[in-house]
Parts: C-alpha cells; structure tokens; sequence
C-alpha cells in the first residue's frame, strides 16, 4: 500500500474545490499540519501547478498582492488527509 496526503480547499468565491496529492515521502519528518502542507505547496512549481491547473496564472497575479486581494485568496474547508495512491 503506497499513502499520500491530500490537500484541498476552496477559495472564497469559488465553488469548486482545488486539491492536489502529495506523495508521502515529501512529507517525511515534516509536521502534518494545514499550515505546514501549505507551505510545502506553495515552494512547489509542479505542486501549485496541479493544485490551481488553469487557474494558476490568475492564482500568482493575486498572490503577488495579498492585501489587495485578500478576501478573494481566503481559503475555506482547507483540509489534509491520508490517501492511498495506486
């Protein structure tokens, strides 16, 4: 049995949900924690890729000001959980 976490959220104004699945291994000695997963997330070119898919390019634009956008980056029902991967 092979495990990952999933990480998933939904942005404020948003209805769908944006998850990606990370591969245990980049997880290993790392506390498992929302904010730590985040983290590790948003370091990741191909991670953030996968998480935001079509939306990236607008998601970056948004992030490079944060108190300007700020309810729109606002994340709800954000979340990580242990999945198995095949």
């Amino acid at each position: 049995m092979k495990l990952a976490i999933e990480y998933s959220f939904r942005l404020r104004y948003q209805d769908n949900t944006h998850e990606v699945v990370i591969p245990a291994e980049r997880l290993l000695d790392v506390p498992l924690d929302v904010e730590t997963v985040r983290r590790l997330v948003e370091h990741d070119d191909a991670l953030l890729a996968e998480l935001f898919r079509d939306f990236l390019p607008e998601y970056r634009q948004m992030a490079k000001d944060p108190a300007y956008w700020s309810e729109e980056l606002e994340r709800d029902d954000e979340r990580i959980k242990l999945v198995e991967v095949v």
